[in-house]
């Protein structure tokens, strides 16, 4: 299996990257809401990794503040997540990292991955352990901090504001790790 990366900096003024092995080009949509979309460039499929237009209400908005509940200033609980489906996919997996941190970077908030093809999304305070029993199987990493589980921001007083990557990716298999 194979997991692809795109990355976005700053806003979503960017112009469309392709993906490393050149068959995936990623794009900013703001039709209906910011999408991160993924086209298909053999034979033109759209895929909409992110969709921050549907009824329900995201835990933060892109670019936007996140609420002290999900920081170690307060609660600490991960936020909910949701995406769209990707045709194809066997497993998806979620990375949080904080690109802004010092020494440490990134520092790795949350890693959690053999999420099932058939889950899209996960809610509010996923439990802090290895392995979770619902869904059966998904397993979550060890942060920079050494622990399994989201483990929420907590910038250093006094710094600017850190930004916080929550990615969802959709693999083709699910991991043996």
């Amino acid at each position: 299996g194979a997991a692809q990366r795109v990355t976005f900096k700053g806003n979503y003024n960017v112009s469309p990257r392709v993906s490393p092995d050149g068959k995936y080009l990623a794009y900013i949509s703001r039709s209906g809401g910011f999408r991160l979309q993924l086209q298909d460039l053999s034979n033109g499929d759209v895929t909409s990794l992110t969709d921050t237009s549907n009824d329900e209400a995201p835990s933060f908005a892109a670019n936007g503040m996140m609420n002290e509940r999900y920081t170690e200033y307060a609660d600490g609980v991960s936020p909910a997540l949701a995406w769209k489906a990707v045709a194809g996919a066997k497993s998806y997996v979620i990375i949080a990292e904080d690109p802004d941190a010092k020494p440490a970077l990134p520092f790795v908030h949350w890693v959690m991955w053999n999420i099932p093809a058939n889950v899209t999304s996960v809610p509010e305070g996923v439990q802090e352990q290895a392995r979770l029993s619902d869904p059966d199987g998904v397993l979550q990493g060890l942060t920079t901090r050494g622990s399994p589980g989201y483990y929420g921001p907590k910038p250093p007083p006094g710094e600017a504001a850190h930004r916080y990557h929550f990615q969802v990716m959709a693999l083709d298999t699910m991991l043996d790790v």
